[in-house]
């Protein structure tokens, strides 16, 4: 993109005349904003405040330790960066590779390694090597490397004490990773998803980050994290693909980078047709986006493996000096995918995947003006995506606590308690029929209750 961001919009488009000419930001996981305000600003927008800016034409949200403000919510918007949990698709685990399976089979087999819900193991043989995922794990926390099923066993145990709720998947683990100056990696790349007047499209960005192990690799020692795991604080520095595959020690580093360019195209176009079917925003916002993040790890031959697909993308740095030059080509991709065309009607680029928009979700009414802030409108989030339980309390004239919303201490447990089952009780098969495992466990207490009253299964 050019220098100079396109000609601000003297006015708002028609389908958003009925918002304020301004922007609000919330939280930081990372990137700079100051491109984001500049670009906002040349479009013709002025940055407003929470609480003072009622129908801002854009929101754009950032988590905070993997969790969002509750001002994130409740506000109607033009656009916000958030999409609603038809998201869940590619997002679980469990989800993405069962559906990637189920409707490319072909794809599936060449770029994810397979895998299997924690179930039976009877055919696992000494010589197996899996990697252990809790299906709603984050960050790294329950995964675990093992070999043989007794290992297999013990870490569905350790990932079940951590995300006691959680279902756990095994994918086998790539035991001939590319290596870049001796170290394993892998590659965080971008896929953003718009839903705009319509449409809803996907586009790649081609630039990325690279995450090394803390030593050099060997195909054993699964246990030794500084050898296996990958992340930002292993890696010496910042690392940035494509051009930094070549600094290494890759042999045909320029045609390995293009070979890996074309098959992350490939496969994303597989997850686009997963998702997009399924993408809308909530129901406060009239347009919506996200960007999520996409690991990928390569193999000796060059053929590259998606592990998962991450919303609530960090964009952490180890150089404080490389977060403005990425956040300015970063925001710039949005402008020319988002903002441009959401303000100006520029054509935006050439997308990954474009399709029909789903239906839109329900209209709510605007959230009124009020002292306190009022109960989100939006389709319930997860407990972990809210702050402590504190946050926004008011006290009303009696002096008895309140929440937002008016909700009284005992009701906004039980939310939060009902929040944070809904997260985790879908379960997936293997032929990837979901199951409601808060409903098959309401069931079996019944047929428990039912058996006892009528003298059955006593102690």
């Amino acid at each position: 993109m050019a220098e100079s961001p396109t000609t601000p919009a003297k006015k708002l488009p028609k389908d958003l005349e009925d918002f304020e000419p301004s922007f609000l930001l919330s939280g930081n996981s990372g990137l700079s904003h100051e491109p984001l305000v500049a670009i906002l600003t040349d479009l013709g927008l002025e940055q407003g405040r929470f609480g003072v800016a009622r129908k801002p034409a854009v929101m754009w949200v950032e988590p905070v330790n993997e969790r969002y403000a509750r001002e994130c919510f409740g506000v109607d918007c033009g656009m916000k960066n958030m999409l609603d949990e038809g998201k869940n698709v590619i997002r679980f685990k469990n989800e993405l590779f069962f559906n990637m399976k189920k409707m490319f089979p072909e794809e599936t087999a060449k770029f994810m390694a397979e895998t299997f819900v924690c179930e039976k193991y009877d055919w696992i043989t000494p010589e197996d090597v899996f990697i252990i995922k809790p299906v709603s794990g984050y960050g790294g926390k329950g995964i675990t490397v093992v070999r043989g099923a007794g290992d297999v066993l013990a870490a569905r145990e350790s990932a079940l004490a951590q995300f006691r709720k959680s279902q756990v998947i095994m994918s086998r683990y790539v035991t001939d990773p590319l290596l870049w100056r001796g170290r394993k990696f892998h590659i965080r790349m971008y896929l953003l998803a718009v839903v705009l007047r319509g449409e809803a499209r996907t586009h790649l960005w081609s630039r990325g980050k690279m995450f090394t192990g803390g030593k050099p690799y060997v195909n054993d020692h699964f246990a030794d994290a500084d050898i296996h795991d990958t992340h930002a604080k292993s890696t010496d520095g910042d690392l940035f693909f494509p051009e930094d595959m070549g600094t290494g020690d890759i042999p045909d580093s320029e045609q390995v980078r293009e070979r890996v360019w074309e098959q992350m195209q490939e496969v994303m176009k597989c997850v686009s047709q997963i998702l997009l079917p399924h993408a809308r925003g909530y129901a406060e916002s009239r347009h919506a986006c996200e960007v999520f993040g996409l690991d990928f790890l390569v193999r000796s031959n060059g053929n590259i493996v998606l592990m998962e697909v991450n919303d609530k993308v960090g964009y952490a740095f180890n150089n404080p000096a490389s977060a403005v030059p990425f956040s300015t080509a970063f925001f710039h991709w949005i402008h020319d995918t988002v903002f441009a065309p959401l303000l100006t009607g520029a054509a935006p680029p050439a997308p990954l995947f474009s399709c029909p928009a789903a239906a839109p979700a329900p209209a709510h009414e605007s959230t009124p003006a009020a002292p306190a802030p009022s109960r989100p409108q939006h389709r319930r989030q997860p407990s972990h995506a809210v702050p402590h339980r504190d946050s926004h309390r008011h006290e009303d004239e009696s002096g008895a606590r309140r929440y937002p919303g008016g909700r009284t201490e005992g009701e906004r447990r039980r939310e939060d308690d009902r929040d944070g089952r809904d997260a985790k009780r879908t379960r997936v098969d293997e032929d990837g029929h979901r199951h409601d495992e808060s409903r098959e466990r309401e069931k079996q207490g019944e047929r428990d209750r039912h058996s006892y009253s009528s003298g059955g299964g006593g102690g």
